[in-house]
């Protein structure tokens, strides 16, 4: 499960980045777009750790992804956010939930054995 949720956060990592690329006449504000690079790059950075099982890069990836995807948010409330920006953020957010669900048990304490 924890690697199906760091798949999926690699795949959002990406797409901030991506996101950060010029699309279009619409854009978002300059500050969301270098937050969303910026938290792309950490949650890519601390995949590699994440991945071998360390829970302090676990639990970086997480923090960064749910940064960004309450980033989203202000679309919801920008009359100049596009409809497919709206759907973006939201598809984005589910899959951030659905990632950190799947994470979660990992970063769990795992029980001492008793000598």
């Amino acid at each position: 499960m924890r690697v199906t949720g760091l798949v999926i956060c690699a795949l959002l990592a990406l797409l901030d980045l991506v996101g950060s690329l010029p699309m279009g006449d619409v854009q978002p504000p300059v500050g969301v777009i270098v937050v969303g690079l910026v938290l792309g790059l950490i949650t890519l950075a601390a995949l590699v750790p994440a991945w071998r099982g360390n829970r302090r890069a676990l639990q970086v990836v997480v923090g960064s992804r749910v940064l960004s995807a309450l980033l989203g948010i202000g679309a919801y409330f920008d009359d100049a956010a596009p409809t497919w920006a709206r759907i973006g953020v939201t598809v984005a957010m589910l899959l951030t939930a659905i990632a950190v669900v799947l994470v979660l048990p990992a970063l769990r304490p795992s029980p001492q054995l008793a000598e």
